[in-house]
């Protein structure tokens, strides 16, 4: 049987306790089998992302205070243990062409990058992606009723979701606006 170790520590800054829960309202995804190399540095950040010839991210938009995504250890009865990573979010879809995109999100294998409030940016089913596992939406009956579409996502991985970052905040965020695929 496997000897599993730990092989350090984590320390608490002060500025560690500083910091915001919640996620920015701008996300990005794009299907796992349209990424051919993945860079990761020496300290563990992924750092790039190569994406085949005429694939890229897409960038959703949802309403403030309405999106989050984490991760649930899991251990299996069979001993194996993973992270299952989950996104829920919100999504507005006011045209046909918004609604061809939710039917699409229903049946596709994504994965889901994110930034945090504390302008961290974060990949949930970097390798094996997530599946819509839950999805609603309601008129609601009074004025002030949530009429979104309420989409979650999930999928197991054997990591904790990867941190992307570059040299800096805003380098970070060029380089997924430069992702982006164009609007057409």
């Amino acid at each position: 049987m496997a000897n599993c170790k730990i092989t350090g520590g984590i320390d608490l800054t002060c500025e560690d306790k500083r910091r915001l829960g919640g996620l920015n309202t701008r996300y990005w995804m794009y299907s796992p089998s349209d990424v051919s190399v993945i860079t990761e540095g020496l300290t563990g950040y992924v750092e790039d992302l190569t994406f085949n010839t005429g694939t890229n991210t897409f960038t959703f938009d949802s309403p403030d205070n309405s999106c989050s995504a984490g991760w649930e250890a899991v251990s299996a009865d069979g001993g194996n243990k993973f992270f299952n990573h989950t996104g829920a979010i919100k999504l507005i879809s006011t045209t046909p062409a918004d609604d061809l995109i939710i039917e699409e999100l229903l049946v596709a294998k994504t994965t889901l990058i994110v930034e945090t409030q504390n302008q961290e940016f974060l990949i949930y089913g970097i390798n094996n992606g997530l599946k819509t596992t839950e999805g609603t939406q309601n008129s609601g009956a009074e004025d002030a009723s949530d009429t979104t579409d309420s989409l979650t996502l999930t999928g197991g991985e054997k990591l904790k979701p990867k941190r992307f970052f570059v040299t800096d905040y805003a380098t970070t965020l060029a380089l997924l606006v430069g992702y982006e695929t164009p609007a057409v």
